[in-house]
């Protein structure tokens, strides 16, 4: 009563009860210089750039390997390196 018959006949009520479709996400190409997945030259992650929950686990990951590489870096004392070599953290 009151349903909206969709194309082929169906209800909306009656395709909602029928098997559901699986959902995937597509991008489109069009020639942006940031599309795909980026990896960040600092922390190393591999994330897509526009998409927002990996740019928001990006901001969290890249956050706690900055944090734990200062940590190390503070803890680890003195290195031995060669002359006019720069140390490593």
């Amino acid at each position: 009563e009151g349903e909206v018959p969709r194309e082929g006949g169906s209800s909306a009520a009656g395709a909602a009860t029928g098997a559901e479709k699986k959902l995937r996400q597509v991008y489109l190409d069009l020639g942006q210089s940031t599309f795909g997945h980026t990896k960040c030259p600092v922390c190393g992650l591999l994330y897509t750039m526009g998409e927002p929950s990996d740019e928001r686990t990006h901001k969290q990951f890249h956050k706690k390997f900055l944090n734990e590489r200062a940590t190390a870096a503070a803890t680890a004392g003195p290195t031995a390196h060669r002359e006019g070599e720069q140390p490593v953290l």
